[in-house]
């Protein structure tokens, strides 16, 4: 590790090995751009759609970093480690500017708190059905409410 790189908190998980894709509901392994069981590092999320997130991690046929926004229910196995690749940390830059690490780490550690709720609660919520009766979830108004309490907290530092 260079000396100017710090290691920063990150939410990781690993890609699910077998799914469900298309009416037929053929079985899959892992996703278009990740292998099953690729590790990846949940770097952002969307949280008002409480479905999509993006993740870091290495592609299955160009062997590169690639940076894409997936559905949380393809990521399984999270957890918050300590991250020192300068590739992923760049990638963090990318995505937020020049961070405090503080909020990275709550970041991550309300991702970790939500996004096992997403998966539960909203299975099929691209389903006509399930869009119609979003507000009839309990659990969408105390995630979003938490969701935005937790960001007042938190403070972007930048560079002028």
């Amino acid at each position: 590790m260079k000396p100017g790189i710090k290691p920063i908190y990150l939410l990781v998980g690993n890609i699910v090995a077998k799914r469900y894709f298309g009416p037929n509901k053929e079985i899959k392994n892992g996703t278009k751009n990740f292998s099953g069981g690729t590790k990846v590092y949940i770097i952002d999320w969307y949280p008002g759609m409480c479905e999509t997130i993006v993740v870091v991690g290495l592609h299955r046929k160009t062997k590169r970093i690639i940076s894409v926004c997936i559905k949380a229910n393809l990521v399984e196995n999270l957890r918050i480690k300590n991250v020192y690749k300068k590739h992923i940390i760049r990638k963090v830059k990318e995505r937020h500017g020049e961070f405090d690490q503080q909020f990275i780490k709550e970041l991550a550690e309300e991702m970790l708190e939500f996004i096992p709720m997403w998966k539960r609660n909203f299975k099929n919520f691209s389903d006509e059905s399930n869009i119609k009766n979003l507000h009839s979830y309990p659990i969408f108004n105390l995630s979003i409410s938490g969701i935005f309490k937790s960001l007042k907290k938190l403070v972007i530092k930048r560079k002028p």
